[in-house]
């Protein structure tokens, strides 16, 4: 099953992606940037994270793990925001060009149509890392 990461600071909104994901047969764990420092975020396929959160962006946060586990161990991350569009366009560029796989989102719930697009997004990205993981064993095994 593919298990996706939504890292938000409110907390309605999490309850809220929660149940529309599940609808969509997803299994999704919710976080506060705090929480997602200590979570292992290879185990999931993709992260969506909301860029305006209290003390630590979601952009300063995506950089943390890439870095501490290396961008080849990174899921896709999905950045979202739903006010600020230009700068969500400009962080996720910054952290494309940082060799990271990012999509961006500028709605997520409330909208049946958007979801599903988020969903196949997700779907496609999960197959992706599949291949990924298997072409990375392969090294491994070679090198050994």
């Amino acid at each position: 099953m593919k298990k996706v990461l939504l890292i938000d600071d409110d907390d309605l909104q999490k309850l809220l992606y929660t149940k529309l994901f599940r609808q969509f047969g997803m299994k999704i764990d919710t976080a506060s940037n705090k929480e997602a420092l200590l979570l292992d975020w290879s185990t999931y396929s993709s992260v969506l994270v909301d860029i305006m959160m209290p003390g630590l962006s979601g952009n300063e946060l995506v950089q943390i793990i890439a870095k501490r586990i290396g961008a080849e161990n990174m899921p896709h991350v999905i950045l979202f925001s739903v006010l600020n569009t230009d700068r969500l366009n400009e962080l996720a560029n910054e952290l494309t060009l940082s060799g990271l796989s990012v999509g961006r989102q500028t709605k997520l719930a409330g909208d049946k149509t958007v979801m599903r697009d988020l969903v196949g997004k997700i779907n496609e990205e999960f197959k992706d890392s599949n291949s990924r993981i298997a072409r990375n064993a392969q090294t491994d095994a070679a090198r050994a």
